[in-house]
């Protein structure tokens, strides 16, 4: 018997199934296939059809035939029927080769797609597509009263049967066919000599051993170029060899083969009694399939001694519960979730227990007593309220089939009928596993793993992130690298983003205004290579091959704005062009392998040089001075700059065999310069305008990005539709975006709405992605909303219009406004080269942020006003106009920085001191909050430090997980990265520069994790890639600390020992530019002071330390060469005339006088100045600010500022000085300083300190410096000590 069963499901019917009619059409052929153009429904009688309920009498089972009336013209399910199936016995094995469906006679009802199963004897049921690893829908097109026909061939299942083999047990079974001898040489005639192997793979030489495990098992229709094999088997045909047991027979499936698919994970279960309950001795075989980690197989029930048979990890383990909690396992450290079928074999007998997996050794442990009785097997899992079975894992998901308990088959039939034992949430006659990685959803060679109801992609080591390993976690080009304010070095680049191409490896030059991205290539070693030798007929040639592929160089150069390769050719007798016939000597081969004849400086398609087209070739009969056919050397040197024919790929010479002839050249890397698409932008004016591109190719996945910018409410920014699918992205308030599509399954709807208006004119951010896993939106920093894709249904995106931008197919709420930078999966469009050709819109975008963020730097955001614009360094850790200027603090012993993070966090602005200038800001959405939880396996981290101190703790952070990472300086001085992101492992220890770092230089450190993949970068020669062992994200920050760790420092006791002793030292010397993630700690610490988030102990300096670090050697020299000018000044000086020397001895005496007057003066003003001090010395003292200002400022005109401000200036000035004066100081000194003040600052010297002293130092501990060093220092300290503590004046300080 071979049977057919077809379960349905209809779309945008208004009830589910109802009236939904299925007719099926066979074209069947027992005999030869060449006869296989009859219908078969016509022919069998009412008993061939089954159905899983009918609707009506009319519409009975056997009413499915095609093209007929009888009845109401179909059959019909009823409508309760949530899974309708039609059941066709075929009455013999028949080969099926077409499926046709029919709606109702005389309605609009149809069945849109239908499951296909077959069977030979109706028990065991298979899946028409893959052999029960998928399930396959087939869709219908509508068509009332036309047949649709759908080929369904069978070539290797069980249906269609005309001959097959049997391989029954032998373990030396196969068989082969050699293409030597054939009887059908149209379809055998092979080009060599080979052989093809069934059922088992020979060792040639050894008859009947085998490579590997052979097939068990029946092999059914098994045809190669429509020959059928197993017919010529039969016939005992000379090419056909067998070995082993080979019959042609095969028995009908027996009830205990059928297979049962246990569903749900919580409740699936199957229970067979044992009766009569036998003694304490128990068989069980059976076998499994399945995908899942976890799961229960059985359970035995009855007495205090129980059998407990569960996976867990992918292993099996058996546990034996025996009296007073005593237990013995039993592990078999075999993978056995991987979606194959595994036999497993338990016996107990006795004090025994023993356990065998797929016909391997026997596992065996003694038992210390054994139960009289088992009353039955619960399998796959437990009901929910039994009392004698308890689950130790989820229930079982997968399939079972094969049941043999003490040597009794059990019929799953029966169970199924109710006669035996209880079940739940079984499907039975059916393995309903599916394999989920087959196709392989996971871009950019992802490792896809599964379990029963999805499938997850590792993008470990890929260069990609994201479910399906779709996005790139590279920059697209060094321009995007240069925004970031990288300095030069190699990077990574990926300039078709998610698209199929591998990111590359180049060096960025940032040296000068423009960046230049540099791909070298393997024939950089010669270097003015000579040629000599060489013949037209036999040239000389060499190839070249670049570092990156010709697809990823021909996508940079696509990128860039201009490319060039500059080719360095000298010659000496040999010739380029100079031949009778003009036919080119030597020439050079483009990307393609095209011939090019044009040398660098010329254009494309003439046979020219550079000294052509400058008209300076040493004759000027010649296009080339290598034509010139000179005896001395000449060159013809330039650059090949036309990107439709770069890279260079292979140069030849041919004209160096004569006589003192020779060549010399050298090919550079090829360089290019700019991005094309970075601020490729385009504004639309008129309602109804929108750009045209074709179709968007997005069936499987798709992202977009783009930014925009509006002053209107609404607008569609992109559409492009299909017969019923579609996606669009849109503008639907002044505040909320929306990306919406349709797979098949009904319209998909995100939507993420901001706090502020995005119809501001300023750039804002739109990203959208949809895969097989799930479909996510993001606007700006706003939190990303993402939705979870249906493991069923419809999901590949069918579209077949043109791509709308800025508009949609109805004309209706077209866009105004700008957008930049649209890209779909990796590719940019070109929106001005467009933009051209289009009424109503026009190439660029209006106002200084259009083009690119380039004019903020470090993260930097530029906000469009009425007079220019402003620079939001919010997210930056540098501050500024352009957020250029580092923010550096000084760390002292015990110093420390600690940030607390909270779920969710309010919103720490990070602002720099700018933003209190009177230009009004806008209000910002709350995306520059810090939450606790981090969404992503993702962490970026970059900072700047100086010191000479180690150990170090630079950085800590930690989680409510017991995650941390810590970024240290080890005793040695090698920076070391800590991470501990499992709890259950030890923390992962990383050293990318080994030597000493605590060498008083300023040393910048970057690092990146993307999953398991990080990235660390240490100043311009350092760039390393490692591997973690997790991708585990850092979930629920706790905090994030800068320098010493307390005792009451949190998530101390997770921290590894080497961690907490550089901790428990701190850090002693500059910190610049710190940044985690979007926070910005330095910045925290010195705008959010008070808040209960920050935390600072010790005494921290906000300075410049990180700026003067690296402008130190500059100023050494500058002041070195300001020293050497003044001294040759007072050489000129010394050659004054007579007269000048007579007007000095004259200008001594009157000195002299001076000199005596001053000691008495200065003893004079000292005694009053003292007793001023003393008199009012206990009032200053309760009112002194000095250890307890807001900012660090001293209040009160006694320290030389203004009282009263916030800042500890006066408000609304623009340097923070009393106004009128030029350099902000009391007016009368030339200099600017006060004369006479408690600063420790004498009245009227020439250099504004107390004369005597060279370099105008006072000596004497009361006015605050030492007293008689020549320099105001002590005697015996190193002119770099940190003066910090006796000049309080000379820098702001903060008192924490």
């Amino acid at each position: 018997m071979s049977a057919v069963l077809a379960k349905m499901s209809s779309r945008g019917a208004s009830w589910l199934y109802s009236f939904s009619v299925f007719v099926v059409c066979f074209c069947v052929s027992t005999h030869a296939a060449n006869n296989c153009n009859g219908p078969l429904l016509s022919v069998l009688p009412q008993s061939s059809f089954k159905s899983s309920s009918t609707s009506s009498n009319n519409q009975l089972p056997h009413f499915a035939k095609l093209n007929r009336r009888e009845g109401q013209g179909g059959w019909a399910p009823e409508r309760s029927d949530r899974q309708p199936w039609l059941q066709l016995d075929l009455r013999e094995k028949m080969e099926v080769t077409a499926i046709a469906t029919q709606g109702r006679s005389g309605s609009s009802d149809w069945v849109t797609s239908y499951m296909l199963l077959f069977s030979d004897c109706g028990l065991a049921w298979k899946h028409y597509g893959q052999d029960e690893d998928t399930r396959t829908t087939l869709s219908v097109i509508p068509a009332v009263g036309m047949c649709q026909w759908a080929l369904a061939v069978f070539w290797t299942t069980s249906s269609g049967i005309r001959s097959w083999l049997n391989a029954p047990t032998s373990r030396s079974t196969s068989l082969w066919t050699d293409t030597r001898a054939t009887s059908a040489p149209q379809v055998w005639k092979a080009p060599w000599r080979w052989t093809m192997s069934f059922g088992g793979i020979p060792i040639p030489g050894k008859p009947g051993s085998f490579l590997r495990k052979n097939f068990h098992g029946c092999i059914e229709n098994l045809y190669y170029n429509g020959v059928n094999i197993i017919n010529l088997a039969k016939r005992r045909k000379l090419q056909i060899h067998s070995v082993g047991n080979v019959t042609f027979s095969c028995s009908e499936a027996q009830p205990q083969m059928a297979s049962s698919t246990f569903q749900s994970s919580s409740s699936s279960y199957l229970y067979v009694p044992l009766e009569p309950p036998g003694l304490w001795g128990l068989e069980v075989h059976f076998h499994f399939r399945t995908w899942n980690q976890e799961g229960l197989l059985f359970y035995t029930n009855g007495g205090s001694q129980h059998l407990v048979f569960y996976i867990s990890s992918g292993q099996l383990h058996l546990i034996v519960h025996g009296s007073s909690e005593q237990k013995t396992n039993i592990s078999i450290d075999l993978d056995v979730s991987d979606g194959l079928w595994h036999s497993v074999g338990l016996s107990c007998r006795g004090l025994k227990v023993s356990l065998v997996l797929d016909n391997g050794p026997t596992s065996a442990v003694d038992v210390q007593r054994h139960e009289d009785s088992v009353n039955g097997v619960f399998f796959g899992g437990c009901p929910q309220y039994s009392a004698g079975c308890k689950n130790p894992t989820v229930s079982f998901q997968g399939c079972i089939r094969h049941i043999v308990l003490n040597n009794q088959p059990i019929n799953l039939t029966h169970v199924q009928q109710g006669l035996l034992g209880n079940h739940s949430k079984l499907k039975f006659d059916v393995c309903g596993i599916r394999d989920r990685c087959l196709p392989n959803f996971c871009e950019h060679d992802g490792r896809c793993t599964q379990s029963w109801d999805t499938f997850y992609c590792d993008c470990s080591g890929t260069g990609y992130t994201g479910e399906t390993c779709h996005n790139s976690i590279y920059e697209a080009s060094c321009e995007a690298h240069r925004q970031m304010e990288s300095k030069s070095g190699y990077f990574y680049i990926d300039p078709d983003g998610s698209g199929p191409q591998k990111a590359m490896l180049v060096y960025c030059n940032m040296t000068e205004d423009v960046v230049w991205t540099v791909v070298g290539h393997i024939n950089s070693g010669y270097v003015n290579q000579r040629v000599t030798g060489s013949t037209p007929q036999k040239p000389y040639i060499m190839r070249f091959n670049y570092t990156a592929s010709l697809e990823q160089l021909r996508t940079l150069i696509g990128r860039s704005k201009h490319c060039q390769q500059e080719v360095v050719y000298s010659c000496r007798k040999s010739r380029l062009f100079n031949t009778w016939d003009g036919t080119p000597l030597s020439w050079w081969l483009d990307w393609s392998g095209g011939k090019q004849t044009y040398w660098g400086g010329s254009e494309p398609a003439v046979q020219q040089c550079s000294c052509s087209l400058a008209e300076n070739c040493i004759d000027m009969n010649y296009f080339c001075n290598c034509d010139a056919d000179s005896h001395s050397w000449v060159n013809d040197t330039g650059s090949l700059s036309y990107k439709d024919h770069l890279p260079l790929t292979e140069i030849v010479i041919g004209d160096t065999n004569r006589s003192g002839s020779a060549a010399v050249f050298s090919v550079s890397s090829l360089q290019c310069s700019g991005d094309r698409f970075l601020g490729n932008a385009a504004s639309f004016y008129a309602g109804s305008s929108s750009l045209l591109f074709r179709t968007f190719e997005a069936e499987l996945s798709a992202d977009i990005s783009l930014y925009f910018k509006t002053t209107a409410s609404f607008g569609v920014l992109l559409e492009n539709l299909g017969p019923t699918d579609f996606i669009s992205l849109k503008m639907i308030s002044p505040s909320a975006v929306t990306f919406t599509f349709d797979v098949g399954n009904g319209p998909v709807v995100l939507t993420v709405t901001s706090p502020v208006a995005l119809n501001d004119r300023q750039w804002h951010y739109v990203r959208a992605e949809r895969n097989r896993k799930e479909a996510s939106l993001q606007v700006d920093r706003l939190p990303l909303n993402t939705l979870e894709a249906p493991s069923e249904g419809h999901y590949r995106l069918q579209l077949k219009s043109q791509l709308f931008v800025g508009g949609s197919a109805s004309r209706e709420s077209s866009f105004l406004g700008c957008i930049r930078a649209l890209s779909l999966n990796g590719v940019t469009l070109d929106l001005e080269e467009r933009a051209k050709l289009t009424p109503g819109v026009t190439p660029g975008c209006p106002g200084h942020c259009s083009g690119s963020a380039s004019v903020c730097h470090n993260r930097g955001r530029c906000l469009e006003n009425n007079s220019g614009y402003v620079c939001d360094c919010t997210h930056s850790a540098y501050a500024g106009p352009q957020c250029k200027k580092e923010v550096s603090m000084s760390f002292e012993r015990g110093s420390s920085v600690t940030f607390s993070f909270q779920m969710p966090f309010p919103v720490i602005r990070n602002r720099d001191r700018a933003s209190q200038s009177p230009i009004r800001q806008p209000v910002r959405s709350p995306s520059s909050a810090i939450y606790a939880h981090n969404s992503e396996s993702r962490e970026n981290v970059a900072f700047s430090f100086l010191t000479t101190h180690t150990p170090a703790m630079l950085l800590c952070v930690s989680t409510y997980h017991q995650q941390y990472l810590a970024i240290i300086l080890a005793n040695n001085g090698s920076l070391q990265i800590w991470y501990r992101l499992n709890r259950e492992r030890r923390a992962e220890v990383f050293v990318p520069k080994a030597f000493n770092l605590a060498d008083g230089q300023l040393h910048r450190v970057q690092m990146h994790r993307e999953g398991r993949d990080l990235n660390v970068q240490i100043d311009k020669d350092t760039d390393q890639k490692y591997n973690l062992s997790s991708d585990t994200k850092m979930n629920t920050l706790r905090s994030l600390t800068l320098g010493k760790l307390t005792s009451t420092s949190a998530g101390l006791a997770d921290l590894d020992e080497e961690v907490l002793w550089a901790g428990s030292r701190g850090f002693i010397g500059c910190l610049s530019s710190v940044q985690f993630n979007h926070l910005t700690p330095l910045k925290a610490a010195i705008l959010n002071r008070g808040s209960s988030l920050v935390r600072v102990l010790g005494n921290l300096v906000e300075s410049n330390c990180g700026a003067l670090a690296d402008s130190t050697t500059s100023q050494s020299i500058s002041d070195h060469s300001e020293r050497g000018d003044s001294g040759r000044d007072r050489l000129e000086k010394t050659t004054q005339s007579d007269s000048a020397v007579i007007g000095g001895l004259v200008a001594a005496v009157v000195l002299v006088v001076l000199c005596a007057a001053a000691p008495t003066s200065c003893f004079l003003y000292r005694r009053c100045s003292h007793a001023h001090t003393q008199e009012k010395s206990p009032a200053s003292q309760k009112k002194d600010p000095r250890h307890s200002p807001e900012h660090g400022y001293p209040a009160g005109p006694d320290h030389g500022y203004p009282a009263g401000p916030e800042h500890g200036y006066p408000a609304g000035l623009e340097h923070g000085y009393p106004a009128g004066l030029e350099h902000g100081y009391p007016a009368g000194l030339e200099h600017g300083y006060p004369a006479g003040l408690e600063h420790g600052y004498p009245a009227g010297p020439e250099h504004v300190y107390h004369a005597g002293l060279e370099h105008g130092y006072t000596a004497g501990p009361e006015h605050g410096y030492p007293a008689g060093p020549e320099h105001g220092y002590p005697a015996g300290l190193k002119m770099n000590q940190d003066l910090h503590s006796s000049v309080r004046h000379s820098r702001k300080e903060y008192y924490i």
